[in-house]
């Protein structure tokens, strides 16, 4: 029997279960153990929605908080690869490139073409999109690795130097965020928890108050990697996280977006699956046929919100506890895009394997 369109996208949903088991060379920020791909993508998505005013007015933060949700698919194949691992550097792109074509093969032609041309185009990191995705990419590795003392770092020996190179790329689309990063790496060096090598510390202005709170909401949101759900991975190897489900509720918005009733606007919708999740940081998850649970619920959940949202500058955090809307941000169909998301305001640790391959290179 053909598999209907449907099916196919259903296929492709199922598969991406798969990226909670890839594990990164980063910590949690508890330090209990490695962040894994689904978790860094939906990270990285609450980043461009916070940092949107890191971004030129030419970025649509639409379309990166797309390319982030899917940046990472192909290591469902391809495996992790370390950054500064130049060795499995030499075969990451062919690699890549044939996870691509498999993974997004999964879909409708036409799903499957505009999914892989948005990862084709965060890969080439030519647009001012890209870019900016590009650099939070980079930087939420960074942070991670400044609050775990070298975290990554120290596992593999890696210098200031190193970290400045491989991660200027930051500057490219968040410059400001780039004087921010220098400012942790500067810092790093100072702490004992990175080795200098031959860089040299620039002079920097100071953090912005703006800022400073903005981080605060993107390092507490790190707890959500470990609220565990009801739910069980479709490996049945342990249960599903907070984090994981909030990605791929996500990205399954994105796949059916077609099946929605009339008026639904596909970023708004995405935005509110990133967030809806947060308040479990404090108030855990409710299991959705436990009655005796849910007494009580709302009113931990409004707490919980009041809290975490108020970690945010005023316009972005309290109110009524959204992210808001600006047209300045949008771009593309009336359907899909004209919502938009913030404005801009004026111990050694054990040493995972090497990336595999999907031998590409032969």
């Amino acid at each position: 029997m053909t598999a209907t369109r449907l099916d196919r996208q259903i296929a492709f949903t199922l598969e991406l279960d798969r990226l909670k088991q890839v594990e990164r060379r980063t910590w949690l920020l508890d330090r209990t153990r490695r962040e894994n791909d689904a978790e860094h993508s939906w990270h990285l998505a609450m980043l461009a929605l916070v940092f949107a005013d890191q971004a030129g007015p030419e970025v649509a933060i639409d379309r990166v908080v797309r390319m982030l949700l899917i940046h990472d698919l192909v290591e469902i194949d391809v495996g992790d690869s370390f950054l500064f691992d130049d060795e499995a550097a030499a075969d990451q792109q062919a690699c890549e490139r044939r996870a691509a074509d498999r993974i997004f093969g999964l879909l409708p032609p036409d799903q499957g073409l505009a999914l892989r041309a948005l990862w084709d185009e965060f890969e080439a990191r030519v647009t001012p999109d890209a870019r900016f995705a590009k650099a939070l990419d980079r930087f939420q590795p960074l942070l991670h690795d400044h609050l775990t003392d070298g975290g990554s770092w120290r596992d593999h020996a890696v210098t200031a130097a190193q970290v400045a190179d491989r991660l200027s790329v930051i500057g490219d689309g968040a410059p400001r965020l780039w004087d921010h990063a220098r400012r942790l790496i500067a810092a790093s060096v100072a702490n004992g928890d990175l080795a200098a090598g031959d860089w040299q510390q620039p002079a920097l202005p100071a953090t912005a108050s703006r800022l400073e709170r903005q981080l605060d909401f993107i390092v507490e949101l790190d707890r959500l990697k470990q609220v565990f759900r009801r739910t069980w991975l479709i490996d049945r190897s342990r249960r599903e996280n907070d984090a994981e489900h909030s990605w791929q509720m996500a990205v399954l918005a994105l796949v059916l977006d077609e099946h929605a009733v009339p008026g639904v606007t596909l970023p708004r919708a995405i935005a509110m699956l990133l967030i809806h999740d947060i308040v479990e940081i404090d108030a855990g998850d409710t299991f959705f046929y436990d009655t005796a649970a849910s007494l009580g619920q709302e009113a931990r959940e409004q707490g919980a919100a009041d809290r975490i949202f108020g970690l945010l500058p005023p316009d972005q955090g309290p109110g009524n506890r959204r992210m808001p809307a600006s047209s300045r941000r949008s771009t593309g169909c009336s359907r899909c895009c004209t919502t938009t998301i913030p404005p801009a305001a004026p111990g050694p640790r054990p040493v995972s394997p090497p990336p595999r391959c999907c031998g590409a290179s032969g």
